[in-house]
């Protein structure tokens, strides 16, 4: 197996892991769609259910840019004279970094949204 094939394994056990190790129900509630009494400040199960997903994707962007950014940061300062591995290093760095400043302004752009709406405002 070549070291790229190697890589994109290690990588993608670690998102399929880090799933696992950050709150892995973190989707799901205890609010019956048919009997709305228990949810979360009167929401609808449908309304719980969106915000927990959306709570879980940006957890999951965020220590998934943070792994991946030591993983990049690690690969590619090791990499010695392996220009290959440097190569990888660097896009790990990159695609890290980039899930991070995607982390951010997805969580601007979503609170502007609120803003606008007036959706958990004062």
């Amino acid at each position: 197996m070549s070291f790229g094939k190697k890589a994109l394994l290690v990588v993608l056990a670690v998102a399929l892991l880090s799933t696992i190790f950050v709150q892995p129900g973190a989707a799901q509630s205890n609010c019956d769609p048919s009997n709305t009494d228990n949810c979360d400040a009167g929401k609808d199960g449908l309304s719980s259910m969106l915000s927990n997903v959306h709570s879980l994707a940006m957890m999951v962007l965020k220590y998934v840019g943070f792994i991946a950014i030591v993983a990049g940061a690690v690969l590619w300062w090791s990499a010695r004279k392996s220009s290959s591995r440097a190569q990888y290093g660097m896009w790990l760095f990159g695609g890290g970094a980039g899930m991070i400043v995607f982390y951010f302004g997805f969580g601007i752009f979503i609170s502007v949204l609120k803003f606008i709406t007036n959706v958990g405002g004062p």
